[in-house]
Parts: C-alpha cells; sequence; structure tokens
C-alpha cells in the first residue's frame, strides 16, 4: 500500500480515536433526502439463443429488489445500528410502496417520503443472465423515471419537512442523481442545516453553503472545467471549488493514489487507498464514501477522520463481490490489518 511516513504516523498516532469513533455509530442521527430509486434485479439462466434475433432467452429463476441512490445510502447506515430518516419522493404506485416498506423493513423513519401522483417512482430494473449460478453477468438496465419536476405542493410539504428535522439531527446527507427530487426550495431547506454534505454529481452551485461536498475526480473537473492532473492544478481546482460552494470540506475520490480532502483554510491531505492491489468489485463505492464520511461527521469526526473512516469502508467492500454492506467491526479489524502490516 502506497503510504508515505507522514500519513502513517498520523494514522497510527489516531488509532485510538478512530476505534472510538468506530463505537459510537449507533449515537449518529442522520436524514438521507433526495433522489429515491428502487432497484430492482431480474435474474435468469440461458436457456438458448432467440431465432428472431441474436440475443439470449433467459430462463426466470429469480426477481429481488432493494432500496437505490439516497435510499441505498439510508440501508448502509441503518445496517451500521444508525439512527435514519428518509425524505424524499414516490410516485403512487406499487414501486413507491415497495420501496417504503423495503426502508421500514430495517427500522429507517420514512415519514418524510411523500408521495407525488404526477410522477412515477423512479425504477431501474436490471436483467441478469447466467451460465453458472456463481458468476451473474448484467445485460441491460431499463430505467422509469419522470421528466417533469415534482408538484409544487409537493416540494414544498417536503421542504417544510426537512426544516422541522433540522434540530433533531446531527448531519443531513443530500443525494442528487438530476431525478428532479432536488428542486430550488427542497435545497433551499437542506443548505439551512449547519451540517449538510452533498452528494451531486453537477450544479455544485446550487448547494452553495453546505458543509461538505463528495465528489469523484471527474465531476471535480466537470465543475472547474479543467483537467486536474498534478498538485498546482488540484490546489487551483481547491480555490475554484470552494469560492464556487462556499464550503468547508470538499473531498475528491478516485484520484491517482485514492482521494484528496481539501480544506477551506487551504489545508490538503492526500489519503491513499487502502488494499488498492485486491479490488474485487467496485459496485457502490461512492454511495459508500458519502455514507461513511457523513457518519463520521454526525459522531464528532473530524473531515480528515471521517474520510480516513470512508476509506477503511471502501477498502473493505472492495474486496467482496456485489453491493454489501460493511460493519464497523470488519473496519476495526481492517485498520488493525494495515496497521500491523507497516509492523506499527
Amino acid at each position: 500500500m502506497p503510504f508515505d511516513s507522514d500519513f502513517f504516523h498520523k494514522l497510527r498516532v489516531s488509532k485510538e480515536r478512530l476505534l472510538h469513533l468506530l463505537n459510537n455509530f449507533t449515537q449518529g442521527r442522520i436524514l438521507i433526502m433526495g433522489d429515491l430509486t428502487l432497484d430492482e434485479y431480474l435474474i435468469g439462466k440461458v436457456e438458448d439463443i432467440s431465432s428472431e434475433a441474436p440475443i439470449l432467452i433467459l430462463r426466470h429463476k429469480e426477481t429481488s429488489k432493494a432500496p437505490g441512490n439516497a435510499g441505498y445510502i439510508a440501508y448502509k447506515l441503518a445496517h451500521l445500528g444508525v439512527q435514519v430518516k428518509a425524505a424524499g419522493l414516490v410516485g403512487k404506485d406499487d414501486e413507491g410502496k415497495a420501496l417504503r416498506n423495503l426502508l421500514k423493513a430495517e427500522n429507517i423513519n420514512v415519514d418524510g417520503i411523500f408521495c407525488d401522483p404526477s410522477r412515477v417512482t423512479v425504477t431501474r430494473t436490471r436483467i441478469l443472465g447466467y451460465s453458472q449460478p456463481s458468476f451473474k453477468q448484467q445485460i441491460v438496465t431499463i430505467a422509469r423515471k419522470s421528466d417533469e419536476f415534482p408538484q409544487p405542493d409537493a416540494q414544498l410539504e417536503l421542504a417544510e419537512y426537512i426544516k422541522q428535522q433540522i434540530a433533531s439531527v446531527d448531519v443531513i446527507v443530500c443525494c442528487d442523481r438530476g431525478d428532479g427530487t432536488m428542486t430550488k426550495p427542497v435545497i433551499s431547506a437542506a443548505v439551512s442545516a449547519p451540517q449538510t454534505i452533498v452528494s451531486t454529481q453537477k450544479h455544485l452551485e446550487r448547494y452553495r453553503g453546505a458543509r461538505a461536498f463528495v465528489l469523484n475526480l471527474s465531476e471535480a473537473e466537470k465543475s472547474v472545467g479543467y483537467t486536474i492532473n498534478n498538485e498546482k492544478k488540484l490546489t487551483e481546482a481547491g480555490k475554484d471549488l470552494f469560492a464556487l460552494t462556499q464550503g468547508q470540506h470538499i473531498l475528491i475520490t478516485g484520484t491517482a493514489n485514492g482521494m484528496v480532502l481539501l480544506e477551506r483554510n487551504g489545508n490538503k491531505h492526500h489519503i491513499p487507498r487502502f488494499y488498492h492491489d485486491k479490488v474485487l468489485d467496485i459496485t457502490g463505492i461512492q454511495d459508500t464514501l458519502t455514507t461513511l464520511f457523513s457518519l463520521g461527521l454526525a459522531t464528532g469526526a473530524s473531515s480528515w477522520e471521517a474520510a480516513i473512516l470512508a476509506n477503511l469502508s471502501t477498502g473493505v467492500m472492495m474486496q467482496q463481490l456485489g453491493t454489501k454492506h460493511v460493519s464497523n467491526t470488519e473496519m476495526k479489524v481492517a485498520l488493525e490489518k494495515i496497521l500491523q502490516e507497516k509492523n506499527y
């Protein structure tokens, strides 16, 4: 693992503090809001080649559903024992009912999920096929969503709910995937909170004043309008991103060596990727980073400590196949292993 000595020394010195934070995860109170998605998986065994077109014929074997996007983050937080509230919009349809029920089954508060009859619940149906059960290959994804903005009454109802929750949560997480939930009144309500963390793929300026932003390198480059390929460009990008967002912390993932945490005061922390040579699957990595970074801040971690916790979680997750849940016990073991490998 490509640690430099200064980073590793700081990691070693911070060990007990990081373990303390992991033990305190269940004290976190988080409102996750934004684009809620129902992920549906249709799985079949390859039976033949169609005579009508050069495509596979699958014999259906299994159907499963899971929360996606903001729902996925809420789901992961709940599995870590966090007190979670989910907020967003669904349609008046079976998919919306299924999504609410999946979240409620994990003890996630869904009082903030409102119905907009003018829209469908965003649903992504993934069709997977296999010849051997141990390896399933995704063939196609069918996306269902509305192009129209939510009804004004639904927007205001959601915004009012968010305002009412600010005093009862430690952190608000905004998950914007461009599906229409995050309108102007909803964003305004969210960024009025003292601790709002934003995960969005574009238009960072809409969230001006939020505390922290999590984005990948490609998203950062699109936001500033140039390639970030060296330290000088990274420093320049930091200034431009803070001017754009007026935030306090920006976590950029997917850099050459892992991730970098930028601070409004000019500090810059490079954080190397853990277990970079043992990657099996990167499914859900960005949402996992957002989950743990937000949870760290919610339970009193500094931005650097929160970034380390996020990095630990993804290091564990990338060694597993599929969108697995990561426990704080697994992260403790991973931290100990990293320190032992360096003989500390």
